[in-house]
């Protein structure tokens, strides 16, 4: 399915990380696409539901977005409204 879309579609994958061991899956299932997939068309956005989760990961993410030539991903809803659903 992920094949069809990168095929005929507009697209970017936005990716929710917990930490830098996330990086394994996430090039594994680009690899799996068989499509070269340019890096400015991942984003990566740090995993959690406060503000203070989000920035104690937001460094080490920076860093592996600057290595890997993939955009980094704010979760400013989390830093508006907080873990609301909806928003």
């Amino acid at each position: 399915m992920l094949q069809e879309w990168v095929n005929h579609y507009e697209y970017q994958f936005k990716f929710v990380v917990t930490s830098a061991n996330d990086l394994d899956e996430i090039k594994t299932l680009l690899r799996e696409i068989k499509h070269p997939i340019p890096p400015e068309k991942v984003m990566l956005m740090p995993e959690g539901v406060d503000s203070q989760t989000i920035r104690d990961r937001d460094q080490g993410l920076t860093e592996i977005c600057k290595q890997e030539g993939y955009r980094y991903c704010n979760r400013l809803q989390i830093e508006l409204f907080g873990d609301t659903r909806g928003t």
